[in-house]
């Protein structure tokens, strides 16, 4: 196996919060990618990647967003609705 995969499949189950990557549900979620440059390999390379990328992770902050074409969404249902359109002719699902 890869030191890749085994890190992955030892390591990330439990250091990241799956939930907390949703910025909105179903539609967009954080990707997180995490690179390791090992420069010399002295000792036991996979303990060392993982308690590298368990402080990254757990430092880590990610910023709050809204995905602008949702708030794009919301201001033409809005209007839709403002306008007394909100009949069977639109494309929003609910």
């Amino acid at each position: 196996m890869e030191v890749a995969s085994v890190l992955n499949h030892l390591l990330l189950p439990h250091v990241v919060h799956r939930p907390s990557l949703v910025v909105t549900k179903g539609r967009y979620v954080w990707r997180l990618n995490v690179d390791v440059l090992v420069l010399q390999c002295d000792g036991n390379l996979l303990d060392n990647c993982s308690l590298a990328i368990r402080g990254t992770v757990e430092d880590l902050r990610l910023p709050r967003v809204m995905p602008v074409a949702l708030e794009e969404e919301d201001r033409l249902r809005q209007r839709q609705q403002s306008q007394g359109g909100g009949g069977s002719g639109g494309c929003w699902k609910e």
